[in-house]
């Protein structure tokens, strides 16, 4: 019996989503399908060979910022294993390696991008095309069912088609819809926000070397201000002519931000649990929150490891990006 042939062919490339989602392409004999997989349901859009008009794929810094923050901590974790010594020696050194092997994983995946499907009447994001590499393997596998359903223009054909979209476009009854300008925002308050996390940073280090109540009463004022400033910035730079890379580090500070806060939410909670008897009294509680020191918890060393790295980064980086913005204004 002659084997059954699969009607869909799975192209290069997928994108996993934050809750378990998965994203792909797969070719079939006269359409493209894209499928969004998720835990209890699944979507399906069809793109059909013979309406693709492009596909336009441009190239972003998403993963040079990813490679810099992974950089960062081995480097740092790196040098924490080997100024401590002793027993640490071993748990930031297997995190540091762990960090290594993720950094050198994402190397070795090229360069991100974005990649747009456009036709008569839609231009929409593949999500699964992510990288570069992904996107020239899918291109050579579905640029020859394109030409197939649509068949190949000649030079001459082409420049016939650029002259009649020419003839159109200044022709005194076309319609055109005029693109929205763009608001200008000097980016007063990303100044504030990369400022407070370079402020954040600073107090980081002073938690892992000296633990006080004033310390962390200071350290948690900065962080909800660092948590406003963050979504004012947000706000402001929506539809804004902001730089993509000031846009790209402050979306990364409001993740950082939010798992900051989780991480600090369950501390308070463990602190809660081992000190019963302050449970009354918040001002008891604080103190007790104040008293841990990273020097006794490899985890709490962690956490405050893990802010320092991203404060600074986010914080600096974000300064330079802004600068830059700036200066191509003036």
């Amino acid at each position: 019996m002659p084997k059954k042939q699969k009607p869909y062919k799975r192209l290069p490339g997928k994108k996993k989503n934050f809750l378990g989602g998965l994203n792909t392409l797969w070719l079939g004999a006269d359409h493209m399908l894209s499928i969004d997989s998720k835990r209890v349901s699944e979507d399906y859009k069809r793109f059909y060979y013979t309406d693709i008009q492009s596909v336009v794929t441009r190239k972003t810094i998403r993963g040079k910022i990813q490679n810099l923050f992974l950089g960062l901590f081995c480097g740092l974790l790196t040098l924490l294993a080997v100024l401590i010594g002793g027993s640490w020696v071993i748990f930031f050194g297997i995190m540091a390696g762990l960090f290594f092997l993720i950094l050198l994983f994402n190397w070795l995946l090229g360069p991100t991008c974005e990649c747009h499907l456009r036709t008569a009447v839609q231009i929409e994001k593949l999500p699964s095309l992510n990288r570069l590499r992904s996107v020239r393997k899918a291109m050579a596998r579905l640029k020859p069912l394109i030409e197939k359903a649509q068949g190949t223009l000649t030079p001459e054909a082409i420049e016939e088609n650029a002259l009649k979209d020419a003839r159109q476009a200044t022709s005194p009854f076309a319609t055109s819809k005029a693109p929205k300008a763009l608001r200008h925002e000097h980016g007063s308050f990303h100044s504030i926000l990369f400022c407070l996390l370079l402020a954040w940073g600073l107090f980081a280090v002073i938690f892992i070397s000296y633990n006080h109540v004033a310390v962390t009463l200071l350290s948690s004022a900065i962080t909800m201000a660092t948590g406003v400033f963050v979504i004012i910035a947000l706000v402001k730079q929506h539809e804004s002519d902001m730089k993509d890379s000031v846009r790209a580090i402050t979306w990364t500070t409001l993740g950082f931000v939010c798992i900051d806060f989780f991480l600090s939410y369950i501390l308070f909670f463990v602190t809660m649990v081992k000190h019963p008897e302050a449970v009354r009294n918040q001002w008891e509680l604080f103190k007790a929150f104040s008293s841990l020191s990273p020097m006794d918890s490899p985890w709490l060393m962690g956490i405050a490891v893990f802010s320092v790295v991203c404060s600074f980064t986010l914080g600096v980086s974000g300064l330079i990006s802004l600068k830059g913005f700036r200066q191509g204004h003036e």
